[in-house]
């Protein structure tokens, strides 16, 4: 299971990307926070599922979910100053 929710977490990671990636505004990019990191997100569900895990096992999950939580977190981040620094152009034009 240890390589199943580390699969999960990179497939996740893959799809956060493209979507944050892909927002054309800052409630886009709330609801793709909420989707990814709130509390009832897929990651608050696989992050359950680390109880089942034995505790060779939960470290490496772990880690694993605290370095998506935090990939989107700066993703996010990059998107909404990107999208800050593009309106006023927008705005021009």
């Amino acid at each position: 299971m240890h390589s199943e929710l580390t699969e999960r977490f990179s497939q996740l990671d893959q799809e956060s990307a493209q979507a944050i990636a892909a927002a054309h505004d800052a409630a886009q990019l709330e609801a793709l926070r909420v989707k990814y990191l709130g509390s009832k997100s897929e990651v608050v569900a696989v992050l359950k599922r680390i109880g089942e895990l034995s505790s060779e096992e939960r470290g490496p999950v772990g880690k694993r979910a605290n370095e998506f939580k935090h990939a989107v977190e700066e993703r996010l981040a990059q998107r909404r100053q990107a999208l800050s620094a593009e309106a006023p152009t927008a705005a021009v034009d």
